[in-house]
C-alpha cells in the first residue's frame, strides 16, 4: 500500500509520528498535495496489517478511500481533514492509549473503527442538527429530526459500499458483514452531541465500577464508541497550534450557520 501511495520523504517523516498524541494533520495535508484522509487510513491499516491479514484487495480499498474522500465537501472543518484527523486521533487511543490491549480489539474491530472515522462526516454540508431539523429540509425530514446528519454520513457511507468497485466488504460472510456494520453504524451515532452528557455519566459510573470488564462484547462496544466520540472533540486538547487552527476553522461554520438561521427568520442556534 505504501508504494501504492507513492509517498515523499517529508510525507513519510511525519507519518513516523502518526502514534503521537502532537500529530499535526495539517502538515500531511501539505505535503500529501490535499491527500490527507487517503494517506492516513491506508497508512495506518498497512501499519496494523490489516491488508495482509484480512480478505480486502489493496486496489480496491483505495478506490473505495478514494471516494470517500472526494465526496467530502470543500468547506473549513467538517471536510476530509476532519475525517483524516479522527482516524489518527482514534488510532492513538488504540495503540499509545493500549486501548487494543484493553478491550482485545480483533483486526476487523480495528479495520471498523478507522474506516468508520474516515466516513463519519462524509458529505457534511457545515451545519449541524438542530438547522437541518429547523429548516425542514430534506436531511432532517429523511432522518425524522433523530442524530440526522450522523444517520445521514451513515447511510450515505453505506450507498458508496453498494458499488461492487467500492465495496471493501464483499469477501464477507452475511454474518461478518452485519458485524462490521453494526460496529460502524454504532461508532457514527456515537458523536450525535446531543447524547454527550448522558453516554459521559454512565462512562463515569462504568469506570469507577469494581466489575468493569473492557473485553465484554457490549462493555468494548460502549468504550470505544465513548472514546470515538471523545476523539472527534478532541482538538481542544492538542497542542495549542493545532487547537487553534481547528477552533477559527469551526467557527467560520457557526457564523455562516447563524447568518443562514437569521436570514431565513429562525433563532441562532
Amino acid at each position: 500500500m505504501e508504494q501504492i501511495l507513492n509517498l515523499n520523504e517529508e510525507s513519510k517523516e511525519e507519518l513516523s509520528e502518526i502514534c503521537s498524541h502532537d500529530f499535526d494533520i495539517f502538515k500531511l495535508r501539505q505535503s500529501t498535495k490535499e491527500n490527507e484522509l487517503v494517506t492516513v487510513v491506508c497508512h495506518i491499516l498497512a501499519r496494523e496489517g490489516i491488508f495482509d491479514k484480512l480478505p480486502i484487495a489493496n486496489e480496491k480499498f483505495l478506490m473505495f478511500i478514494q471516494k470517500i474522500q472526494s465526496t467530502y465537501n470543500d468547506i473549513t472543518y467538517h471536510n476530509k481533514t476532519h475525517g483524516a484527523d479522527l482516524a489518527q486521533s482514534f488510532y492513538y487511543m488504540v495503540t499509545s492509549g493500549e486501548l487494543r490491549k484493553k478491550c482485545e480489539l480483533t483486526n476487523w474491530e480495528v479495520m471498523s473503527y478507522i474506516v468508520a472515522a474516515a466516513c463519519h462526516d462524509v458529505g457534511h454540508m457545515g451545519f449541524n442538527n438542530v438547522y437541518h431539523m429547523e429548516k425542514r429540509d430534506s436531511i432532517g425530514m429523511r432522518y425524522n429530526d433523530n442524530s440526522v446528519l450522523e444517520n445521514f454520513h451513515i447511510a450515505t457511507t453505506f450507498e458508496i459500499l453498494s458499488f461492487e468497485k467500492y465495496n471493501i466488504f464483499s469477501e464477507l460472510s452475511k454474518d461478518e458483514y452485519k458485524k462490521v456494520r453494526k460496529l460502524m453504524i454504532g461508532a457514527i451515532l456515537a458523536t450525535d452531541m446531543s447524547f454527550h452528557f448522558t453516554k459521559f455519566s454512565i462512562l463515569k459510573g462504568k469506570l469507577e465500577s469494581k466489575d468493569l470488564n473492557p473485553t465484554n462484547i457490549d462493555e468494548k462496544k460502549f468504550f470505544c464508541e465513548q472514546l470515538f466520540h471523545m476523539c472527534d472533540i478532541s482538538n481542544a486538547a492538542k497542542p495549542f497550534n493545532i487547537c487553534e487552527k481547528w477552533t477559527n476553522l469551526l467557527f467560520v461554520e457557526f457564523f455562516q450557520q447563524g447568518d443562514m438561521e437569521k436570514t431565513l427568520g429562525h433563532d441562532v442556534s
